[in-house]
């Protein structure tokens, strides 16, 4: 990693813990952000103190010059993580395969 990017992660791990509420899962746990969601408010954590992974929402708070964050799901395990991640790949493929279709029949109707 380059040290951009190195900065970047240390950003986004220290903006999820200080965010986070007391009573969440992984308050006050060593955690690393591995991924951020490329159209949701979603960050993927590595839960290093117990080798498990959690969906982390992002959410503005009212002033907007801060953030709420909350665990929305715990995966225990690599092959658990895996799966969820090949579904949703699966998932938007096929959403975004609809959405063509609909586009396609929209202009192909359009043209008769």
């Amino acid at each position: 990693m380059d040290d951009d990017a190195t900065r970047k992660a240390g950003e986004w791990i220290e903006l999820v813990k200080s965010s986070l509420d007391s009573s969440d899962p992984l308050y006050g746990k060593k955690i690393f952000v591995s991924g951020i969601h490329e159209s949701k408010m979603f960050v993927l954590v590595d839960n290093d103190s117990d080798n498990s992974y959690a969906i982390v929402s992002i959410e503005p708070k009212l002033n907007k010059q801060s953030i709420s964050c909350a665990t929305v799901e715990q995966i225990f395990s690599r092959e658990n993580l895996a799966l969820k991640l090949k579904q949703e790949h699966e998932q938007r493929q096929f959403s975004q395969s609809g959405i063509l279709r609909v586009k396609a029949m929209t202009l192909q109707s359009v043209s008769q």
